[in-house]
């Protein structure tokens, strides 16, 4: 995953896949060496470094012992398919990686993870730190205009490549628009 985080649920969109989409699916997570679970985050420092105690082979990630999150499910060809995870041990876990399998294989047109990131503050207190970050738990609560980028694209790492990964609102020149976005 982008940023180690607790998972909510899932979206498997087999869109535009209507006679070669994968007919059954599961997930399956991993926490990698050196993170909390999600009850150790409130005012824990969280490792920013995923890569640490990582398999790096195929044979290595076969021997991954992965935690069954979403139970092998149905899919039909051409839609949209929300799964919410219930109450169970898994939202209490922080995981770093997900391993998505498909029944036989076949066509996923979109896997979205819904959850909330672990924070992964610096050591050094004195280090500049962006608050609103997605690493460090960042969400848009709010926003008056989405027309041409969502404003959750200010809160990803990094500069922008060009303008399309940004957020764009499609503009009024009328007196008194203000063009706003709540981040928490």
């Amino acid at each position: 995953m982008g940023f180690a985080g607790s998972i909510a649920g899932f979206e498997v969109d087999t869109a535009f896949f209507t006679g070669n989409h994968s007919p059954f699916v599961s997930v399956e997570g991993f926490t990698a060496p050196g993170h909390a679970s999600a009850s150790d985050v409130d005012g824990a420092q969280g490792s920013q470094n995923t890569d640490a105690g990582v398999p790096d082979s195929a044979e290595g990630w076969e021997k991954v012992d992965w935690v069954p999150v979403l139970p092998k499910v149905a899919l039909n060809p051409d839609s949209r398919h929300g799964f919410k995870l219930q109450s169970s041990p898994v939202l209490d876990t922080v995981f770093t990686h997900v391993r998505f399998r498909m029944y036989p294989d076949g066509g996923v047109s979109r896997l979205r993870v819904y959850g909330k990131v672990h924070q992964a503050l610096p050591q050094d207190k004195h280090q500049v730190f962006d608050l609103v970050a997605v690493a460090a738990g960042g969400q848009v609560e709010g926003y008056s205009d989405a027309h041409f980028g969502h404003p959750s694209n200010l809160l990803l790492p990094g500069r922008g490549h060009d303008m399309s990964d940004g957020w764009e609102t499609k503009r009024s020149r009328a007196p008194g628009h203000v063009d706003w976005c709540n981040i928490k």
